[in-house]
């Protein structure tokens, strides 16, 4: 009994290859999408918390990777994060010689807080807030969680959840 040579060329491998890349980047996106929800919610829950005076802030958070709307806020009243628009936003990866580079080979996911003082609210301490909640709500909750954020999205990839 004679055996069948097996035959790969380099386009079945192109292919392959390409099944490979788009199933990974889902995944990718998968895992992008849990942990932007959870950065979200941990900005709002987790000392120092998002402010909270009307709730507009908390209910304005949504999440996006690519562009792409995948979660809201489940606190408050829902704001306007749904007005989000990614083709606006440029973000510095690399600054080389004082010239911005954009990395188009990233996946991200942006967790926005929309109501129109989020910034303010975010970098300034201001006098109407619960206690607990203060200035930098989002940037120490990836400082404290980073390895929790991380795992979520490895997690998401290697297993396919």
């Amino acid at each position: 009994m004679s055996k069948k040579p097996v035959t790969f060329t380099a386009t079945m491998m192109r292919q392959r290859l390409g099944m490979f890349k788009r199933v990974v980047l889902g995944r990718a996106v998968k895992g992008l999408a849990a942990a932007g929800e959870m950065l979200m919610i941990d900005a709002i829950t987790v000392e120092p918390k998002c402010p909270v005076d009307t709730t507009s802030l908390i209910g304005s958070a949504s999440v996006f990777v690519e562009g792409e709307k995948k979660a809201d806020s489940p606190f408050g009243v829902p704001g306007t994060a749904s007005r989000y628009d990614p083709s606006k936003v440029y973000v510095d990866y690399k600054a080389v010689e004082g010239e911005d580079t954009f990395a188009p080979d990233i996946l991200e996911a942006v967790v926005v807080f929309n109501a129109p003082y989020a910034a303010k609210q975010h970098e300034e301490w201001p006098d109407k807030f619960e206690p607990g909640c203060g200035i930098h709500f989002m940037s120490t909750k990836i400082g404290m969680f980073h390895q929790k954020y991380r795992e979520t999205i490895y997690k998401a990839i290697d297993v396919g959840k």
